[in-house]
């Protein structure tokens, strides 16, 4: 209903548009086809397929892909990646074949020789041997002829070496090669109808001149930064545009060209840059306390007679908190103090630790408070926004409770839940550290690819919990007799199956971690009575763990090194500026290139667009505070005193391609 709805309203608003296109005719088909099955249902349960098969929940993974384009993209690229490394896999079946072959030579019994279990049969070598490639049987597959004959070693270390350690690392290249040669192209055509947008916006903006007068800038910027505006000129609107034009305008000829509009745009194109979309408060001039937690919060504080930044006085205290925090754990944790058993008193009101915990919770809540009034919740939200929103829900949570707790005596679970969003505090401590704050890092820079990557690995999880509930499901019973001294059953693993989708999803993650996966896809093939069912599990095992998860290992691998590769450039170009710094000390002018006046003007930007500079309306234009300085770029200054602003993290992000 929903997607029928979307499809609906799709319709209405685009017209013809929407009709045109295979995969919105696909997508239509797909929903007419499920709610056909849907309503057959409501009269003989059964579906249009005779049996429980049910034919509207394998077209929803189907559904998905036709309207979802970054999902049908991800999928396009994973499914082109494959066809490259067939060969591979090809050769991993050769080689398995041939071992296979060698094994039943070596190890099947003949007159007067020891049974080997896992060879007696063609079936079982191959079952044997692709279970110990997963490295889940061993060493057990090959434990029993090595203690009939240490040489049989030699076979398996063989063996192991070629597909395990050799074709299954030329796999994961293979897979990443092909799936990279993939997202080159589709970044190629991306940055070509970037380049055609800009252009094309730079046309409808430009007079005969080939240039962007005021006038013409103001209403892009207005309508650019919020478009609900409607273009009317609201002053706070005015006021930022005209800084900006005053920024691009280098040559103060008043107006912008082709190159400075390409440099608000890639200012604007940047994920990491927010522009606000609404006056932000001026409680700061309405009452004075409010502008000196403002600065406090853009500029730092001075303690000693040095800067100091806020959140790192911010993360002191937490650090303090946390101390505290983990001696009332070990308090807690020794049974001797409460006469021989854990006692969460400690954590209870009356008591002095719980007044010390209340109290870091009372200063959080205030300093998140006077962040959100001073900044105005839209810039808070949007200026950090993994910490900023991570202090919001931690915090608030947390003082909720304490507050609750002064006037209620709670259950343990609860005085153990706020003592867990305490010890959660620690979160902005790990950033200080650096192989972990590269890791976040990694993580943040890997967030789009990787969650597209998991919506897919979703969607082929719901295709195999969707089939293996039709075709397995009911038929792991704990009074099974086919399962009866298995080791499926000796294992208490009843709680694995597709007797529902839930348990059908968490089966599949067990399957995916892989440890001991062949106990469950043996007790399938058990309740099932034919072999046949061991190729649900290792096709899983070849889509998952083959191809969608050695993509993904691949992307991190390749993101730590280009992280590792920026950081030492952010080292040289760090030189560099010292190097310029050094002869701006001996000559009375520094050597500036064209490169480095753009990377500062794009810094600048990236400030007045978020808002960073301590400025008021009152405050003088930039014209008036430069006075007659031509000899240097007038945002060099600025951006040095600027706040918390990376000239090199903008350098990577106007030389990226």
């Amino acid at each position: 209903l929903v997607f029928a709805l979307r499809t609906w309203l799709r319709t209405k608003s685009l017209g013809k548009a929407n009709a045109g296109g295979g995969w919105n005719r696909f997508g239509s088909l797909m929903l007419i086809i499920a709610a056909v099955d849907c309503v057959v249902a409501v009269v003989n349960t059964k579906g249009i397929v005779p049996g429980t098969f049910r034919i509207a929940r394998l077209c929803r993974p189907l559904v998905f892909l036709a309207f979802f384009k970054h999902l049908r993209r991800t999928a396009g690229r994973v499914v082109q990646s494959t066809k490259d490394v067939l060969n591979i896999l090809a050769s991993l079946g050769i080689c398995l074949l041939i071992f296979v072959w060698i094994g039943v030579v070596l190890f099947a019994k003949t007159e007067g020789q020891q049974l080997v279990n896992h060879f007696e049969s063609w079936g079982g070598a191959f079952k044997s041997l692709w279970i110990l490639y997963t490295t889940s049987n061993n060493p057990d597959i090959w434990i029993d002829s090595y203690n009939i004959s240490r040489w049989s070693f030699v076979y398996f270390f063989v063996y192991l070496v070629i597909t395990l350690y050799l074709l299954n690392n030329v796999l994961l290249a293979a897979v990443y090669d092909a799936y990279k040669e993939q997202l080159r192209g589709s970044l190629h055509s991306f940055y070509e109808n970037r380049e055609r947008a800009i252009e094309n916006a730079f046309d409808l903006l430009k007079t005969e001149d080939e240039v962007i007068p005021r006038l013409q800038w103001g209403m892009f910027w207005i309508c650019r930064c919020n478009p609900s505006m409607g273009g009317v000129s609201h002053p706070w609107f005015q006021d930022q545009s005209d800084k900006i034009f005053e920024i691009l305008d280098s040559d103060n000829n008043g107006s912008i060209d082709k190159d400075e509009f390409r440099l608000i745009i890639a200012v604007l194109i940047n994920s990491e840059e927010y522009v606000p979309k609404t006056p932000g408060p001026l409680r700061h001039l309405l009452f004075p306390p409010f502008e000196i937690f403002r600065r406090a919060i853009l500029q730092g504080v001075n303690i000693c007679g040095r800067k100091i930044q806020w959140e790192t006085c911010i993360d002191f205290v937490i650090f303090i908190d946390v101390v505290t925090l983990f001696v009332q754990t070990i308090i807690f944790m020794d049974p001797s103090t409460f006469g021989g058993a854990f006692s969460y008193q400690i954590w209870t009101r009356g008591t002095q630790w719980f007044w010390v915990t209340f109290a870091f919770s009372s200063f959080y809540f205030l300093e998140t408070s006077l962040k959100i009034l001073v900044l105005g919740f839209e810039r808070f939200w949007h200026r950090r926004p993994f910490q900023n929103r991570f202090d919001f829900i931690n915090v608030y949570t947390l003082f909720a409770l304490e507050v609750a707790f002064t006037v209620w005596t709670p259950p343990d679970i609860w005085i153990r839940f706020s003592v867990i969003q305490h010890i959660l505090r620690v979160v902005r401590l790990l950033w200080h550290v650096k192989p972990l704050h590269r890791l976040g890092v990694i993580m943040r820079r890997l967030a789009p690819t990787c969650w597209r990557l998991s919506l897919l690995l979703v969607i082929v999880f719901y295709i195999y919990a969707t089939v293996g509930e039709q075709v397995f499901g009911g038929l792991i019973r704990k009074h099974s007799a086919a399962l009866k001294d298995s080791d499926f059953a000796n294992s208490n693993y009843w709680a694995l199956n597709f007797n529902d989708f839930i348990s059908g999803m968490v089966t599949l993650f067990v399957l995916m971690v892989v440890n001991n996966w062949m106990v469950i896809a043996e007790a399938f093939v058990l309740v099932t009575g034919t072999a046949w069912s061991w190729a649900f599990f290792v096709s899983f095992f070849i889509v998952v763990n083959l191809v969608v998860l050695n993509i993904l290992m691949a992307l991190i691998l390749e993101c730590y090194a280009t992280l590792l590769q920026e950081e030492l450039q952010d080292e040289l170009q760090q030189e560099e500026e010292e190097a310029e710094e050094t002869s701006a000390t001996s000559h009375d002018r520094p050597v500036r290139t064209s490169v480095s006046r753009r990377l500062d003007r794009e810094a600048l930007l990236c400030k007045v667009i978020q808002e960073e500079a301590l400025t008021t309306p009152n405050s003088p234009t930039r014209r008036e505070r430069l006075g007659s300085a031509p000899a240097q770029p007038a945002s060099i200054s600025l951006v040095q005193d600027a706040p918390g602003v990376n000239p090199r993290r903008s350098r990577r992000l106007t030389t990226a391609p």
